[in-house]
């Protein structure tokens, strides 16, 4: 059986997770007590969204204003995660 990323050892960095899908998606990984960056090109909707994991259970929350179509934005965040974290683990 192949080794899963959904476990309490694994990163999620989750875009667009200031609401709706994307918010449902980090809820989820929260509740398996994963590591949880926050993305959203909406700054006033990230840390509301930050707490609501917090008590969900998620280890670590990190959160993020990025442009997910700009590459160096993207290559920036993933250093500043690498450091936090160790590295991405799963990616939506």
């Amino acid at each position: 059986m192949a080794d899963s990323v959904f476990n309490a050892n694994s990163v999620a960095v989750v875009t667009g997770s200031g609401a709706g899908i994307g918010l449902a998606l980090a809820r989820e990984f929260a509740s398996l007590g994963m590591r949880i960056v926050l993305l959203d090109n909406r700054g006033d909707l990230l840390e509301p969204a930050a707490e609501s994991l917090r008590d969900a259970g998620a280890q670590d929350v990190m959160t993020r204003v990025v442009d997910v179509s700009e590459a160096s934005e993207m290559e920036a965040l993933e250093a500043e995660v690498a450091d936090s974290f160790g590295g991405t683990d799963l990616l939506v």
